[in-house]
Order: C-alpha cells, then structure tokens, then sequence
C-alpha cells in the first residue's frame, strides 16, 4: 500500500500536467492566427484621403501595391506595400458623355480595366483604363418608376465596399444586395429575398441568384441594415 500511494499520486500528477498542456497547446494556436509581419508607413501629402475608406491590393509587375480610391481628389492613389512611397496617382477623367456624380466603391480588374460603382444604383457603372480615361458605362437596370413601392422593389441596394467587394468574372459582376426595408422581422419576406444580383456587362442586364438565399437562422429575427455586410459574393 505504501508504494502504491506514490505511484497513483504520480499518475495523477502526469495526466494533469498533460491536459494542461494541451490547453495551453490548444490557447497557443489559437493566439497565433494573425501574426503581424511588419508596419508600412504611406507618405501622404495634402490631397490624400488618409482614411482610405476604398482600397484594394494589387499586383503590378512583381510588386504588391496598395490601390487608394481617393475620393477627396477624384483619383486613384497608389503605394508601395514595402517602402510606403506613393508610385503615381491617376486622375479619374471626367467626360460630360459618361458623368460620375460621386465615387462609391471599385474594383480593380486589372491594369488597364477598373470598374467604378454607383451607391444605390447599378446603371453608371463606369469602365476606365489605366490612364483614368473613362472607356464606357453600363446601364442594365431596369427601374419601375410608376409608384414609389414599385420604384422601391426594382431598385438593388448593392453593398460594394472594401470588405465586401464586387467581383468580376468572365463578362459578370457579382454584388451583394441589402434589404431597403431595413429590418426584416418576418420568415416570409426573408424567404424572398435574394441576397447575390449578378450584371452581365456583355448583355447589359441583372440577374438574380435565385439559389442564394437568407440563413435560415436569421428568420423571425431582427435584422439590422449591417447585417448585409455578411453577404460575400460567393455565387458564381
């Protein structure tokens, strides 16, 4: 009995000591997900729009840039992710055919095809190349202006913003749509709502993704207007 007492304390010390180290194992990974890398500074001047509400990483050549929508100065600014110098800003050109009242959000197809983005609306979404020239515009919504329910239901509310980015594949830009009623308290209209609006820039029309839909745990739920930025442009 008595070297059996040393013996179950012993395994007892072990097989504590081993859960605790898989906790911590286990807390280990976890808090090292995100490991930072590395700061940049970006040199600003006087017309940078330094909150950098729209903004994209690119690759241009072999290096990696970051693309600053600068709506303050009509332009897009572009930096250099290792040494924080601004390479160049390009001058959004603009032409009394193909007006772009405001900037809301882009995406940047490549160096010589950026797509600019109306908020509320999907007609004027604006092409231009590398130059800021604008090469044209798309039109494919159609709206029913004959009551303001009607107005409402034709209109997509599409969400177009850094952390939710419009994409561009094969001629179509996938958006995410948010509801315009707000909140969204019953599972009937959440069941007709889609959330993914495809537009054919080729045939100039929108589409609906009929197969993308609400979670079915938002049903019967409130739903705020953030609650849109859930939706990722998955659809294809």
């Amino acid at each position: 009995m008595k070297h059996t007492l040393p013996l179950i304390a012993l395994a007892f010390v072990i097989l504590f000591s081993c859960s605790e180290k898989g906790s911590n194992s286990e807390k280990r990974t976890f808090a090292n997900d995100f490991i930072e890398v590395g700061q940049v500074k970006l040199e600003i001047d006087s017309i940078s729009d330094f909150n950098f509400p729209e903004f994209q990483v690119i690759q241009e050549g072999e290096k990696e840039l970051l693309l600053v929508m600068n709506k303050v100065n009509f332009s897009f600014d572009f930096y250099d992710l290792e040494s924080g110098e601004k390479v160049k800003r390009t001058a959004i050109q603009k032409d009394e055919k193909y007006p772009i009242p405001a900037l809301y959000g882009f995406w940047y197809h490549n160096a010589d095809s950026i797509f600019l983005f109306r908020q509320m609306l999907l007609n004027g979404i604006t092409l231009i190349n590398g130059d800021g020239e604008i090469v044209t515009q798309y039109s494919p919504q159609k709206i029913d202006r004959s009551s303001p329910q009607a107005m409402m239901k034709s209109i997509v509310n599409h969400y177009s913003r850094s952390t939710n980015p419009t994409l561009y594949e094969s001629g179509k830009l996938y958006f995410s749509d948010m509801s315009l009623n707000g909140f969204l308290n019953s599972a009937e209209t959440m069941e007709e709502f889609k959330p993914a609006v495809v537009v054919d820039v080729e045939n100039n029309d929108v589409q609906v993704i009929d197969h993308v839909r609400v979670p079915d745990y938002y049903k019967g739920k409130t739903w705020p207007m953030d609650m849109g930025k859930l939706f990722k442009n998955k659809a294809k």
